[in-house]
């Protein structure tokens, strides 16, 4: 037993130390872009009203299943409310997803297995996701537990994993119907000695039974108690379900490609596939299962991406950037046997994610702020503007702004604080609070504000920009 945990701290001691530093670090840090919504107002709406409703109110509903927001407001009720409290409760399922890839490193990596948990911490939007709030971190521990328990063949695990993946969230269920097909094909080709029969697949159906049956049943439920599933027509979300046009869908694609590239990828993604081609008479099985996952990820994650006007989300590609990261690697193990060549594309692969960190897009351009750790500076310009207009005395209800800044402090900073930034409009405020991590301000706007408006402050910090403007 102690040799046991001897081990297991010796592996991944260090791992675990760089989430809690992390986590301690941004433990101050508010509620940023959609964890306003999926964290802080989902999390104080089962707190203020003591978990006695379970489905949210319309205003807040998004159709996902409201596990995060119970887990958020539990843990305040037993630690306290606070931002602190937050952060911590995601540390946990950080660590889940450090040892569940680095055991997965150890079944297609073998003594390399360590490569596994250092590109996924390293990795911008992983990193992004688990410094703040996010339902999108449990997601990604459920994901890779649950490919682990595939791998390893633990069935019990397996069920459990992707029961609690089903209940966060409907990308969670698309992540539950990509895993069975890739447990069907595990099961069918790898494991099985015996032919195939179709009625087999029903058969490796059981240990994703309980997760169906508990997502059919909420949505069947919340069909029944609100007459919709996922939208409807006067939902704030609801222009992001708009579907587009053939010109579009050729836009999205290309969007697509542009998320899978952002943020320091290019370097992994021109290795894998430089390697890929090199390599690709001499690919092995394990390399087979790897991209069998990867081409179910893409089945049942994508599609919403290409047929809808804004779920382009880096955050939505969570799990394909997983499955990416396993087969580059394993190129790189199959490949370079000696371990030199190897271990330099391995840095490579590494410093294009530590300055992925480092994108940043001029401001008439969108850019993925909740994607990697360059929004980092905003919290601390954030509090110094809130804390300049409280001396001045300006209301922040005066002051106009867009997402994700509309709306009461409390929901940011958990602080009860009920004033906040109003909904920007040019022709009647004096004040307009801008900051560079902002997409929702139109390029019209921006130099509307820039030619005729003053600038009353401007607090900058590491690109990072926040400015207060006030009518002439």
């Amino acid at each position: 037993m102690q040799k046991t945990i001897y081990n297991f701290l010796r592996d991944y001691g260090f791992f675990f130390l760089v989430c809690s530093a992390a986590c301690f670090g941004v433990r101050l840090h508010g509620m940023f872009w959609d964890t306003v919504q999926l964290a802080g107002k989902h999390g104080y709406w089962y707190y203020d009203t003591d978990f006695q409703h379970f489905l949210l109110p319309v205003s807040l509903d998004s159709g996902h299943p409201p596990l995060f927001g119970l887990y958020l407001a539990a843990m305040w009720s037993l630690l306290g409310k606070s931002l602190m409290v937050s952060h911590f409760a995601i540390l946990p399922f950080t660590c889940i997803s450090i040892y569940a890839i680095g055991e997965l490193g150890r079944y297609f990596l073998d003594k390399r297995w360590w490569y596994a948990p250092t590109v996924l911490l390293l990795d911008p939007t992983f990193a992004a996701q688990n410094v703040l709030v996010s339902p999108d971190a449990l997601l990604v521990a459920f994901f890779l537990t649950s490919v682990f328990a595939i791998v390893k063949q633990k069935r019990f695990l397996l069920a459990f994993s992707c029961t609690l993946l089903a209940l966060i969230s409907m990308r969670g269920m698309m992540c539950v119907a990509t895993l069975y097909f890739f447990y069907s094909y595990h099961r069918i080709f790898y494991t099985s000695t015996a032919s195939f029969r179709w009625v087999q697949l029903i058969k490796y159906f059981l240990p994703f039974s309980i997760a169906t049956l508990l997502a059919g049943a909420f949505l069947l439920y919340h069909y029944l108690e609100t007459g919709w599933i996922g939208y409807h027509a006067d939902s704030p979300w609801a222009a992001s379900f708009e579907k587009v046009n053939i010109e579009g869908f050729f836009k999205n694609i290309l969007l697509l490609g542009w998320r899978i590239l952002d943020f320091g990828r290019i370097f992994e993604v021109v290795i894998c596939v430089v390697l890929w081609i090199i390599a690709r008479k001499t690919l092995d099985v394990k390399i087979s299962l790897l991209f069998v996952l990867l081409f179910w990820s893409f089945v049942f994650l994508v599609p919403s991406t290409l047929l809808h006007k804004s779920l382009s989300a880096h955050r939505y590609l969570l799990p394909i950037f997983v499955c990416i990261h396993l087969i580059t690697l394993r190129l790189l193990v199959v490949k370079f046997q000696h371990r030199v060549i190897g271990f330099y594309l391995f840095l490579l692969v590494n410093i294009g994610f530590l300055t992925g960190n480092l994108w940043k897009y001029d401001k008439f351009t969108a850019q993925g702020w909740d994607a990697s750790l360059a929004h980092l500076p905003y919290y601390s310009l954030r509090e110094q503007a809130i804390e300049y207009l409280d001396e001045k005395g300006i209301p922040l209800e005066k002051v106009g702004t867009v997402f994700p800044e509309v709306g009461a402090r409390k929901f940011r900073a958990l602080n009860d604080r009920e004033d906040g930034f109003k909904q920007a409009d040019l022709q009647s405020d004096n004040y307009i609070f801008y900051a560079t991590t902002m997409n929702d301000f139109s390029n019209e706007t921006l130099m509307l504000l820039e030619k005729d408006w003053k600038v009353e402050k401007t607090w900058k910090k590491f690109g990072i920009e926040v400015i207060l403007y006030q009518r002439p």
